[in-house]
């Protein structure tokens, strides 16, 4: 296996098109393509403060390191954000994960402990209610990241989602008719009440394409599952993914774009006018409801106390 552009032993093939490269060629290959989708949607610009959320995942890591690198050339800010969930030595290793590599790169890195903070952790609350942990999860990370962007008076938001996490998402909500769900999501989510823009310069990236990254760039990035992770639903529906994937190459990466370019606008258009943002009554953040999804699982809590 040859590099398509030098000619020198391969380290990374990219099934989808049909091509090799070396560890040279595929950083430039993978921050090309970063910034053409951050040029697209046009997730960035000059003076902008850009709070990123880092799991210790090679997702997340992945992201920052390339947002860190681009900073200059699109004159912006980075910060980053890590939320230690409680869940034992895998959070430990999470949160060392994510110094280590803050500290390599000389970015500011803000570790919220959620039991130091909130007087809970991911286990309690997912004693206490009804939803699945993953969902529960979703909920706390989304939280934290808009308050401290509040706080920090960051202009974006960025996570490290990935191709195949929009899929799984797509699939899901499509099963479940959760057509507001679809209209909303997107690579560029635009502000939200008081809240900033959120970005996903990764949504076009497979996952063994960031995996090959942090290993081109010898970064440490978590290898265990979540504890939570087994027999999750949004496992099942990835194992569908990949099998599509495997019979069709590229499969995914077209489905995904053409729905973030052909449909995902026209639903918003039709639904837009009837979504209603209202303050949570508690935390005053932006909420659908008179009180927000965080604050009643911290409600949750407090009654079995």
């Amino acid at each position: 296996m040859r590099c398509i552009v030098c000619k020198k032993p391969a380290v990374v093939k990219i099934d989808y098109a049909g091509v090799s490269f070396c560890s040279e060629h595929y950083d430039k290959h993978f921050m090309k393509k970063i910034e053409k989708t951050i040029r697209a949607f046009k997730m960035l610009k000059k003076g902008d403060v850009v709070l990123i959320g880092v799991s210790g995942g090679k997702d997340s890591i992945s992201l920052l390191h390339a947002l860190w690198r681009l900073k200059e050339k699109f004159s912006y800010e980075v910060i980053s954000l890590h939320i230690d969930l409680g869940l034992g030595k895998y959070s430990e290793v999470s949160r060392k994960v994510c110094e280590e590599v803050c500290s390599r790169l000389g970015v500011d890195l803000i570790i919220v402990d959620i039991k130091r903070e909130y007087g809970i952790t991911l286990p309690e609350l997912a004693k206490v209610s009804n939803r699945p942990p993953c969902s529960i999860c979703g909920t706390i990370k989304r939280y934290i990241m808009s308050s401290y962007a509040v706080k920090l008076k960051a202009t974006k938001i960025a996570t490290g989602h990935n191709l195949v996490d929009e899929a799984i998402f797509l699939l899901s909500a499509l099963t479940r008719s959760d057509i507001l769900s679809l209209a909303k999501r997107s690579p560029f989510i635009s502000s939200l009440g008081n809240l900033p823009p959120k970005i996903k310069p990764l949504y076009r990236m497979y996952e063994y394409e960031t995996l090959a990254y942090v290993k081109v760039h010898r970064l440490p990035y978590v290898e265990e599952q979540c504890p939570y992770s087994v027999g999750a639903t949004s496992l099942k529906v990835k194992s569908l993914i990949e099998l599509l994937e495997a019979m069709y190459p590229g499969s995914v990466l077209n489905l995904v774009k053409s729905w973030y370019k052909n449909i995902q606008p026209i639903l918003w258009e039709k639904i837009s006018s009837e979504v209603r943002v209202k303050k949570c009554k508690v935390c005053g953040l932006p909420s659908q409801g008179e009180v927000c999804s965080f604050c009643r699982l911290l409600a949750m809590k407090e009654k079995t106390v």
